[in-house]
C-alpha cells in the first residue's frame, strides 16, 4: 500500500443523466452545462477537500482532447484519462458532480494506471443495480445510467467499455460488492446473479458487522478498490434536490460509516460521489449537498493509503 501524495478532484460540469448508448460505442446526447451552484462548489466552500490533509488539485473534464470522438464520447473518455493521470502520479482520485454512467470510465482509468494484471474491486453503494443489458433487449439504444454495473462486469456494450471507457478487462463479479440495491426488478436481479456479483440487501447493509466482514473479504482478494456512491442510497429527506423520490433510503450516518469502513482497507484508489447534483439547487440543494459533504468528509479523513 502507498500513501497518496495528493488528492485529484474531478468536478463534473455537465448534466448527462439522459445520455443513451448503443452496441457500436456511440453515445447520443448533449453536454449541457449546469446553471445553478454545483455540488463541487459547495464542497470547496465548506473546505471538505482539505479533510484529507494533502495538496488538492482541482480538475474539470476536457472533452476537447479527443476531437476525433463525438462530444459525449470525448467527455466520457475524459473521466478515464483523469483517473489514470491521478493514480499514475500517486494521487487519490475523487469524482463529484457526475452521474453513474461515468463509473466504467473511472474504473477504466484506474485499470490503465495499475495494469490489467491487478485485481480491481468495486464497492457499489446505490439504490439501483444499474445493470440492464442492451443486447437481446430488442432496443437499439439504452440509457447509460441504467448500465454501468453490467458494463463493468462485462455483460453489455463491450465496444463502449473498451474503446471509450478504456476498461479493457471487466471486473470479476466476485470482486463487486453491491449494497443496498433495494430497487431491484426481475431483470436486474437475474443480471446480478449471472455476473456473480455479491449483493447485500438494505438490512445487511445497515448491519455494521456484516458490512465490515464483506468489505474485508473483498479487500483480501483485490489489489485496489473503487468506491462508487450514488445519492439515491440515502433517504429522501436527506436529498430533497434529487431528481425523484426513491423510497426506503439509508441514513446519512450509515452510508458515511460504511464508506469509512471501505476506506480503512487501505486499498481505495478512487471514489465517486454521483447524482447529488441535478441542477436543482433551488429545490433543497444545500441540504442535499450537505449530505454529500458528510459522506465525503468521512471518506477523505480516513483515506490514508491508496492500494496498488
Amino acid at each position: 500500500m502507498k500513501e497518496p501524495q495528493g488528492l485529484t478532484v474531478l468536478e463534473g460540469i455537465w448534466c448527462h443523466g439522459e445520455w443513451m448508448g448503443d452496441e457500436e460505442g456511440n453515445i447520443q446526447g448533449e453536454c449541457i452545462p449546469f446553471t445553478q451552484m454545483r455540488d463541487g462548489e459547495f464542497y470547496r466552500k465548506q473546505g471538505v477537500y482539505e479533510k484529507m490533509g494533502l495538496p488538492v488539485e482541482l480538475r474539470q473534464p476536457e472533452k476537447e482532447r479527443w476531437p476525433e470522438l463525438s462530444p459525449c464520447q470525448a467527455a466520457t473518455r475524459a473521466f478515464a484519462w483523469e483517473a489514470r493521470r491521478a493514480v499514475e502520479k500517486n494521487h487519490a482520485f475523487l469524482a463529484v458532480g457526475s452521474y453513474c454512467n461515468m463509473a466504467p470510465a473511472i474504473l477504466g482509468g484506474v485499470q490503465q494506471a495499475v495494469g490489467t494484471e491487478k485485481e480491481i474491486g468495486l464497492v457499489w453503494m446505490d439504490a439501483h443495480g444499474d445493470n440492464h443489458i442492451l443486447e437481446g433487449s430488442g432496443r437499439q439504444w439504452i440509457r447509460l445510467v441504467s448500465t454501468p454495473l453490467s458494463m463493468i462486469a462485462g455483460q453489455t456494450m463491450e465496444k463502449l467499455r473498451k474503446e471509450i471507457c478504456l476498461l479493457e478487462k471487466p471486473c470479476r463479479g466476485e470482486n463487486i460488492l453491491a449494497g443496498d440495491v433495494r430497487i431491484l426488478g426481475e431483470e436486474s436481479g437475474w443480471n446480478l446473479c449471472r455476473a456473480g456479483i455479491r449483493r447485500l440487501d438494505s438490512s445487511d447493509f445497515g448491519r455494521e458487522e456484516v458490512w465490515r466482514r464483506e468489505v474485508e473479504q473483498l479487500a483480501g482478494r483485490v489489489d485496489v478498490i473503487y468506491l462508487a456512491i450514488d445519492a439515491d442510497i440515502l433517504k429522501t429527506e436527506a436529498i430533497p434536490a434529487y431528481i425523484k423520490a426513491v423510497p426506503y433510503g439509508q441514513e446519512v450516518e450509515t452510508v458515511a460509516r460504511n464508506a469509512g469502513i471501505v476506506m480503512d482497507t487501505g486499498k481505495v484508489a478512487a471514489v465517486s460521489l454521483f447524482c447529488f447534483d441535478f441542477d436543482r439547487y433551488d429545490q433543497g440543494g444545500e441540504q442535499t449537498y450537505a449530505s454529500g459533504a458528510a459522506i465525503l468528509g468521512e471518506c477523505l479523513s480516513r483515506w490514508q493509503y491508496c492500494g496498488r
